[in-house]
This record gives structure tokens, C-alpha cells and sequence, in this order.
């Protein structure tokens, strides 16, 4: 039986809870539509279509829609959504990266249109910790340890893709530790770990879900992780390696601006009455998942914030598209 995954959770907590109680007088008689801008059959889709009848009832609408548009590194769902009209029936489910990282970066960039000036965070739903992962027979156990490879030898450290938080994160940690290394870009963080542990890469950030099976199989040893707030799993904290910086790693719901504040409000309340649940907070732990309950408010300051970051870090940078 296929897991449970973090959408799907939150829409059966939702509905479960009444969280939406006020929703129908937002959202009645209209058709809800979420746009997820990556292909069909990955976590988010099909997350998304498991609770698609706890998340229509709940939100008291006629009918909820989740709509895979996919390519371009998401910048075609996040681009048809920039182009809808700020009426509160289109949402969009993305990283905060897609705004905080791509609009710094001409190659990642939506043509003609500034992200960080069209859309607004509605409801954070979890940060998705980056775990430092070494090949099992490497012999590191720790972080110091691997601190001590690194500064023997150039590493060869994977990454899922040029600009992703993997890769940043990555960046980062140079820069605050001096070490250098050979980075190596796939598509993808599958076959990035699949490399990893059959010793072709010396190490890379991955999420733990995308880790969690090598690691299990004694293939890979986690030694750290980086998250917005305190260690992951049990691993210690590797923020203050990178200087106390953190690299977006959190996934939300936003909406273009001008959306009634009735709607997002409505939205933003649900998810945080869900995100509060033991049985989800249980379910996102499985899924290497931390829960982000936040206001509008706060998640506004959080985006800005890592935006004023991003935007000078990038700034200093150059990232090859090329390899």
C-alpha cells in the first residue's frame, strides 16, 4: 500500500477537524483550483488527488481541483498561475525557492514577470530539511569527520540540479568552512544518491525521504541536517556552518496578489489547525517533514526575509547551466 504523503494528510486532519468552518462563505459556489507545477505521479500529485474529497468538502466548494502543469523547473504551472485573475479559486503549491531563489537568477527567471512581486504566501505547509549524506563505507561518522575528508581531498558532491537548495546549501558550506569542492549536477535525487552510495559521488544534501532507503540499506550515513529552527532526526544542526544562514527549503501554498484576504485567511486557518494534529505531525516525521503552522504574517516576514538573503548571496555567485 502506497504511503500517505504530506498533502494527503493534511486534507483528511482538515476535514476531520471542521478546520474550514468559515470556508463556504469564502469559497460557495465556486470551483477551487491548486496548481502543482511538477509532473503527475510524483509525491505532491498524487498526495493531491488522495485528499481531493476530504479537501472538496472541507472547503465547502462545489469542486477542488488539483492541476499538474509541469517543465521548466516549475516555471510553467507558476507562470499560468501568475497569469490568473486575483479572484481566490487559483492557488499555487510550490518551494519557496521557485520565488526566492528564481527570481535572482536569469536563468531560472519567468519572463517578464517578477514572482516576488505577484504572488503571496498563504499557508506554509512544512520545511523539507536538506540531510548531509556520505557513502556507508566511507568511514565518516561525523561531521567533523567529514571536515577532515574534505579538507584532505576535493570531494566530488552531488546535487539534484544547478541552483536547487541542495546546491546552494552545498555553496554555502564552502564558503563559511573554505573548503573546495567538484560539484556534480543531476536531474534529480534519485539517481544523485544512487551514485552516491555506489561510491561514484564522496557526498551530497538530500531530503530524507529521497535518503531514507540507502540509508536504511547501510548504503549511506546521514551526519547532519539543515532546517529553519533546530536539528532534524536526531542529527545535529549544521546551520551554523553555513553562518547561521538558511537556504528556502519550505513548501507552501501562495496566490497572486489581490486575493480576497477572506479566501487566503480561510486557507491559511485550515492549515494551521491541521498542521497542530499529533496523527500529521506523525505522518509528516515518516516523510522527513516538519510542520510550518504560521500566519499569513509571520510567513510574509519569513519570505522577505529569505529573499533580502538569497538576492545578496546570489548576487555573489556565478552558477554554470551548462555541465
Amino acid at each position: 500500500m502506497k504511503r500517505r504523503s504530506f498533502l494527503s494528510a493534511l486534507c483528511a486532519t482538515a476535514l476531520s477537524s471542521r478546520s474550514f468552518a468559515s470556508a463556504p462563505q469564502s469559497f460557495a459556489g465556486k470551483q477551487l483550483r491548486f496548481v502543482i507545477p511538477y509532473n503527475a505521479g510524483g509525491v505532491a500529485d498524487s498526495s493531491a488527488r488522495i485528499g481531493l474529497e476530504g479537501l472538496q468538502t472541507a472547503l465547502g466548494s462545489g469542486v477542488a481541483i488539483f492541476d499538474n502543469r509541469p517543465g521548466a523547473n516549475g516555471n510553467i504551472g507558476t507562470e499560468y498561475v501568475a497569469r490568473q485573475p486575483a479572484d481566490g479559486t487559483t492557488f499555487l503549491v510550490i518551494p519557496s525557492s521557485q520565488l526566492t531563489t528564481n527570481s535572482f537568477v536569469p536563468e531560472l527567471r519567468i519572463k517578464g514577470i517578477d514572482v516576488l512581486e505577484r504572488f503571496v504566501p498563504v499557508a506554509p505547509l512544512a520545511d523539507i530539511p536538506l540531510v548531509l549524506v556520505v557513502n556507508a563505507n566511507s568511514g565518516v561518522k561525523s561531521f567533523a569527520e567529514f571536515m577532515r575528508m574534505a579538507r584532505a581531498t576535493q570531494l566530488r558532491f552531488g546535487n539534484p540540479g544547478v541552483g536547487t537548495p541542495h546546491h546552494l546549501a552545498a555553496l554555502l558550506l564552502e564558503k563559511h568552512t573554505g573548503v573546495r569542492m567538484i560539484h556534480v549536477a543531476y536531474k534529480g535525487g534519485a539517481p544523485m544518491v544512487a551514485d552516491l552510495a555506489g561510491q561514484h559521488l564522496d557526498a551530497a544534501f538530500s531530503s530524507w525521504s529521497t535518503a531514507r532507503g540507502l540509508v536504511t540499506a547501510g548504503k549511506l550515513k546521514p551526519v547532519g541536517s539543515l532546517q529553519s529552527g533546530t536539528a532534524f532526526g536526531g542529527l545535529p544542526s549544521l546551520n551554523g556552518e553555513l553562518g547561521g544562514s538558511s537556504v528556502p527549503t519550505w513548501t507552501g501554498i501562495f496566490a497572486v496578489v489581490g486575493t480576497p484576504d477572506g479566501a487566503m485567511d480561510a486557507v491559511n486557518q485550515a492549515t494551521r489547525t491541521a498542521l497542530h494534529s499529533p496523527q500529521l505531525e506523525a505522518r509528516m516525521k515518516d516523510l522527513g517533514l516538519v510542520p510550518m503552522p504560521m500566519s499569513r504574517a509571520e510567513s510574509a516576514a519569513k519570505l522577505k526575509e529569505e529573499a533580502r538573503f538569497m538576492r545578496g548571496f546570489l548576487g555573489k555567485i556565478q552558477l554554470d547551466f551548462t555541465k
